[in-house]
């Protein structure tokens, strides 16, 4: 584990604070993101079960395995999603010790006058809310994230791969989309 030692006025973003635990945090996304993928290739091997249960004369053996195939990858899927959030999970501890530490590391350096000045409230709040508040972000949005970044990209593979006439007119709407979505951010920052 690595540490690193701040400089008082230095603002960091948030993926440089969680730098001590960048391994698990990236394991983590890593698997919500290929737990997607399971997810689009049980939807994709939908089709060929719709096509043999079409035909005149069905195949149950070709029926079994792309049932069972289907079957698999939601099983994987599942299990990676619950993986990835324990690694983040355990990432997200293990960065709140690393964090507590090196705070009260440095205010056993700082004088005393300050530590009185600034109050046990205040000190309380840095040490435990505001290290606590970081856990949201690095327990549970990582994975959302690499998945959120993740499904639209394979979605966008499998419709070429199925039908790509269907993957340029979900692009067309793309810009709708995003422009709605201005639209109705617009006062947001109010």
């Amino acid at each position: 584990m690595t540490t690193t030692q701040l400089e008082p006025e230095q603002e960091l973003s948030l993926w440089q604070i969680i730098e001590p635990v960048r391994r698990q945090i990236y394991i983590g996304m890593a698997m919500s993101a290929i737990s997607g993928v399971g997810w689009i290739i049980a939807v994709i091997l939908l089709r060929p079960v719709v096509n043999e249960l079409m035909a005149e004369a069905p195949d149950p053996t070709a029926l079994l395995q792309l049932c069972g195939a289907i079957l698999l990858c939601i099983v994987v899927a599942i299990v990676l999603r619950i993986l990835s959030f324990k690694w983040s999970h355990l990432g997200a501890y293990e960065l709140e010790e690393v964090l507590r530490t090196q705070l009260t590391t440095h205010l056993a350096k700082v004088p005393l006058g300050y530590v009185v000045t600034t109050g046990s409230g205040t000190l309380k709040k840095i040490l435990m809310d505001d290290v606590r508040n970081l856990h949201a972000f690095v327990a549970d949005s990582t994975p959302l994230m690499a998945r959120g970044y993740t499904m639209p990209m394979i979605t966008l593979i499998a419709m070429l791969i199925i039908d790509w006439r269907m993957a340029l007119l979900s692009l067309a709407v793309f810009p709708v989309g995003f422009a709605a979505m201005r639209f109705a951010f617009r006062d947001y920052a109010e």
